[in-house]
């Protein structure tokens, strides 16, 4: 009787260690495909970051060699740093890039696109000539900046302060 209860307690130890065993089998796996996951996420964030980085990039090219209107370049940079901001990057273009922001601020309420089409001929020229002698206002300054921005290495630290700061 005692080796029958020793046989089946026995069985119950070496049942629990391999039930243990798969489930440690299981659980590596688990945070195997976990870290795959992890990974392809990451790169993938990175990937929508380079895009970004290099868009805002063509843009600030285009602006700095005439290639497009300030006005338009800002509005699409703008958007540019929502984006960057949307997708993990900490906004600290604002205090770099003053002269972009003003110049958004103050034309970001005029209509582009099919926006446009609710206006008569009349209203859209008022929106454009306001818009055109910003865009003079703020050409060389705007200018600069994009300039910075064209040459800016996005993966350098940029010291703010005494705080370096990492835009990406």
């Amino acid at each position: 009787m005692l080796i029958a209860v020793a046989i089946i307690g026995l069985i119950i130890i070496v049942a629990l260690g391999a039930y243990a065993g798969h489930l440690l089998i299981k659980l590596k796996g688990q945070k195997q495909k976990q870290a795959e996951a992890h990974a392809m996420l990451k790169k993938k964030q990175q990937e929508r970051l380079d895009y970004i980085q290099l868009s805002i990039q063509v843009i600030a090219k285009g602006i700095t060699q005439e290639q497009c209107e300030i006005g338009e370049g800002v509005i699409r940079l703008a958007g540019l740093f929502r984006a960057a901001e949307t997708a993990g990057i900490e906004n600290r273009y604002k205090g770099l890039l003053p002269n972009i922001h003003e110049l958004h601020a103050k034309i970001n309420h005029h209509p582009i696109l099919d926006a446009r089409k609710q206006y008569n001929n009349k209203e859209l020229m008022k929106f454009d000539l306001e818009r055109m002698k910003l865009e003079i206002e703020y050409k060389q300054a705007v200018t600069n900046e994009a300039k910075l921005l064209h040459e800016f290495d996005f993966n350098k630290a940029l010291p703010i302060g005494d705080i370096p700061v990492k835009l990406v």
